[in-house]
């Protein structure tokens, strides 16, 4: 209701504008401005020689965010891997959850805590694959940095996120 009675609705992105003018939206109220992310040239002339996946989660560690299902999922991975978790906590009990989903099922997974700067660069440089599996999200910028640093994406799709990254669902 009070979408509708607005001047003008800014969205992150042209996929959510779309779904919006779909459900009976005036075009002419919904404008898209996409976040901006400075960043700079990165090295990528070391190579990563791991000998495991590194998988890398970053943001609010919450069930909106699809931190259980993530964890659920890694129940099933048979190949060598390594999960950073960058990130806080949403409540207590999301915390007990978690380190008790991966100390019951022998999960790889750190939790690291909220990090910035060149302590989260350094996570994002060593990374191969950063796992967002949120349930709903905007644009979420943590996509387009982790690609910056190299990282290849698994992603859900929802919003703005099938904007930035391909899929493939054959």
């Amino acid at each position: 209701y009070l979408l509708k009675k607005v001047h003008c609705v800014i969205l992150l992105s042209e996929n959510f504008r779309q779904q919006l003018i779909s459900a009976g939206f005036l075009s002419s109220k919904l404008t898209v401005l996409y976040n901006f992310h400075v960043i700079g040239p990165q090295d990528f002339s070391q190579s990563k020689v791991n000998r495991q996946i590194e998988l890398l989660f970053i943001g609010s560690i919450s069930r909106r965010k699809g931190i259980i299902d993530l964890l659920e999922a890694l129940k099933d991975i048979n190949i060598p891997y390594n999960l950073n978790v960058l990130g806080d906590f949403s409540s207590s009990e999301i915390e007990y959850m978690c380190r008790e989903m991966v100390q019951r099922n022998n999960l790889h997974v750190n939790f690291c805590g909220y990090l910035e700067g060149k302590l989260k660069e350094t996570y994002l440089l060593n990374a191969d694959v950063l796992v967002l599996a949120s349930n709903a999200e905007g644009f979420p910028m943590v996509i387009p940095e982790a690609m910056a640093y190299g990282c290849s994406i698994i992603s859900t799709y929802i919003a703005g996120i099938p904007e930035i990254v391909s899929y493939n669902f054959n």
